[in-house]
């Protein structure tokens, strides 16, 4: 199915803004035969999260790391491009995956293969919203980059890339975070309803914390950065670094109201609520691309994560108590004057900003009670459950 899709959507984009070239084409051919094997490893690292033994995915995930650079530097420097890269990640996949049928077959024990007609036909029944969620997540977070360089060519589109590739880096706080967390809401929503609203606050303000300490770090910095990381030439993808980290505090908030919703059984609300935000995003690119560029697609991510946060909250609202201003108010006001003085600084010393941003971040969140004794403890907790220690 997945194959069929992105073919399908291959297709349509070479309707639309002309055809691939040939290392293109193969590179997508190899990319969607090594979805099987991903797929395969992607569903036993999640049934290592359901067992709560998620050191288990971590360490797999450092193995599949080594192979992919020890394999793909080897290929790059032989000149294989990017349809070796591709080659590359099949590899990569299958020795995921034979990692992980060996790690569950000595820790979960062995795979049986059985099939049961109606309890398969409940499971779809319950998983198709799941699916399609995650279908359209992937859409919200990609198709700018379509449309973009579609719309506006391959040089805007490099910038772009360049400064997602921060974003793209950051996205492993909540989503770790998120996988710590839910077996814990989801036991307390079943066992003792009245804690859910106090361990969801919790988690809401923590990751709120951590990212506007990001967005406030990236914002100030992001041309060094850019510069730093990928050379002179791509300067121009500060402005687009600058407003992607904006995209953090709602969008860290979003990633875990995504599974309280869950928990709760509201997969089928939250597909509505990623419809609309992807024809949101959809249309806002592009309407705004061919004004503003890479901008206006860097605008829009972050808009469009304030438009799923809307429903989604007002949906969470209707089973937890949670107080917005509770949540963000504070935490607001500690990054205000961290702000202001590393702005001040900066262009006299990166060096000096970047220690003010440092000692005055956490010192503002621990005088407007931002930073609380529970939420180190809370913070402790998720870090032993991601560490496997019990």
């Amino acid at each position: 199915a997945s194959a069929g899709l992105v073919l399908g959507l291959l297709g349509a984009y070479g309707a639309v803004f002309g055809g691939l070239t040939a290392d293109t084409f193969w590179a997508t051919v190899l990319l969607v035969l090594g979805l099987g094997p991903g797929s395969v490893a992607a569903i036993l690292s999640s049934l290592f999260y359901a067992h709560e033994r998620a050191e288990y995915p971590a360490l797999l995930s450092i193995l599949t790391t080594l192979v992919k650079v020890g394999l793909g530097v080897p290929v790059l420097l032989l000149g294989g491009g990017i349809v070796g890269l591709a080659a590359v990640s099949i590899v990569t996949n299958i020795v995921t995956a034979l990692a992980f049928l060996t790690a569950h077959r000595r820790v979960l024990g062995p795979l049986v293969a059985t099939f049961d007609p109606a309890y398969a036909r409940g499971l779809l029944g319950q998983a198709w919203p799941l699916f399609v969620n995650n279908l359209l997540n992937g859409l919200f977070f990609r198709v700018d980059v379509v449309l973009l360089k579609g719309i506006a060519g391959d040089l805007q589109t490099g910038y772009y890339n360049v400064a997602y590739k921060f974003i793209d880096g950051a996205q492993v706080i909540p989503a770790f975070f998120t996988l710590a967390a839910f077996p814990v809401v989801s036991r307390l929503a079943a066992a003792q309803p009245d804690r859910v609203g106090a361990a969801v606050g919790r988690g809401l303000r923590a990751l709120f914390i951590a990212a506007v300490g990001l967005g406030l770090f990236g914002a100030v910095f992001a041309e060094d950065l850019v510069v730093l990381l990928f050379g002179e030439e791509f300067r121009p993808a500060a402005v687009a670094l600058a407003l992607l980290v904006l995209h953090m505090p709602p969008g860290f908030l979003n990633s875990f109201l995504h599974y309280v919703l869950i928990v709760y059984n509201r997969q089928r609300a939250v597909t509505w609520c990623f419809a609309g935000a992807v024809a949101f995003n959809v249309g806002a690119n592009a309407l705004l691309i061919p004004l503003w560029g890479y901008r206006a697609a860097a605008l829009n991510t972050v808009l469009t994560e304030l438009v799923l946060l809307v429903p989604f909250w007002v949906l969470t609202a209707r089973h937890v108590r949670l107080s917005p201003l509770g949540i963000t108010a504070p935490t607001l006001a500690a990054a205000l004057p961290a702000a202001g003085a590393m702005l001040l600084a900066r262009p006299f010393s990166p060096l000096l900003a970047f220690g003010l941003g440092l000692v005055l971040y956490p010192a503002g969140l621990a005088a407007t009670g931002a930073l609380r004794r529970e939420d180190l403890s809370l913070l402790r907790a998720l870090l032993r459950t991601m560490l496997g220690r019990r």
